[in-house]
C-alpha cells in the first residue's frame, strides 16, 4: 500500500511537470497572439496573462513588445518634446497615475484628441501644465486660490463645466485626471475663441481673447514657448 502511495506520488510529480511544461508552451502562444506581442492582435486573452503580461513573458520565454511599440503617440511625444527636469517631473506625474513614463504621455495624447477636440497638439498641453505645476497634482498658488495641474481658479472650474457640459467640482483640481480633463477642454475653447497660438496660450491664462493680448498674456505665451524650447 504505502509503495504504491509513494509511486503514486512521484507520477503525480511526473505529471504535473508535463502539464507545467504544456501550460507555458500555451502562454507563449497566447502571449504572441496578444496585444502586448503582437499589435496587429487584438483579440481578449483573459486577465491572468492582460493583468500580468512580464510575468507571462517571463513564464513563456518571450519578451514585451518595446515601449515604443506598445505606446507609440507617447514615446515619440516625450522623445520630441521633454528632456532634463520636466522629462524627470513627467516620470512623477506618471508614477501618480499609476503608468509607465510612455503610456501616461500616450494619455496625454488621446485625452488632446477627445477633450482636446484634435485642435489642442499635446506639446502645447505638456508645457501649460508643466509651466503651472511642474507636473505636481498637489500644487497651489495665488495664496491658496489656484489648485491642481492646470492650477485652476474656482472660476475656471465653473467656466469649463459650461464649456464641456459636464459637471466639474472643486475639488476636482486635486484629482490627477480630472485636472488634465480640464485642461484639456480650456485649451480646446482657447484655440476656438482666437486667432494665433499665442493669443491661444495667453487667454488660458488671462480668461478672455481680449485680455489674451495685453502684455501680461503675450508674456504668458513666451513663456510657455520658451519651456518647450528649454525641454524639448
Amino acid at each position: 500500500m504505502i509503495i504504491n502511495k509513494i509511486i503514486n506520488f512521484f507520477k503525480t510529480l511526473i505529471n504535473g511537470g508535463e502539464n507545467n511544461v504544456k501550460s507555458h508552451s500555451q502562454d507563449a502562444e497566447l502571449y504572441q497572439n496578444s496585444i502586448f506581442y503582437n499589435g496587429n492582435k487584438t483579440e481578449e486573452i483573459g486577465d491572468t496573462f492582460e493583468l500580468k503580461p512580464d510575468t507571462v513573458a517571463e513564464n513563456a520565454g518571450v519578451g514585451r513588445r518595446p515601449v515604443e511599440e506598445r505606446y507609440p503617440k507617447g514615446y515619440k511625444l516625450l522623445n520630441e518634446e521633454l528632456s532634463g527636469e520636466a522629462l524627470s517631473a513627467f516620470d512623477r506625474l506618471a508614477e501618480n497615475m499609476g503608468m509607465e513614463r510612455e503610456a501616461a504621455a500616450e494619455y496625454i495624447v488621446n485625452l488632446c484628441e477627445t477633450k482636446g477636440g484634435g485642435i489642442v497638439e499635446p506639446k502645447y498641453m505638456l508645457a501649460v501644465t508643466f509651466l503651472e505645476s511642474s507636473y505636481k497634482p498637489n500644487a497651489v498658488g495665488d495664496n491658496g486660490a489656484a489648485v491642481g495641474l492646470g492650477q485652476f481658479h474656482e472660476i475656471a472650474v465653473r467656466e469649463v463645466s459650461d464649456i464641456s457640459g459636464e459637471e466639474y467640482e472643486y475639488e476636482d483640481r486635486w484629482d490627477t485626471f480630472k485636472s488634465l480633463d480640464m485642461i484639456a477642454i480650456l485649451l480646446k475653447s482657447c484655440f476656438e475663441k482666437t486667432d494665433t497660438l499665442n493669443e491661444a496660450l495667453g487667454m488660458y491664462n488671462q480668461g478672455t481673447p481680449e485680455d489674451a493680448k495685453s502684455p501680461a498674456g503675450k508674456a504668458y505665451a513666451e513663456k510657455v514657448l520658451k519651456t518647450l524650447e528649454d525641454h524639448a
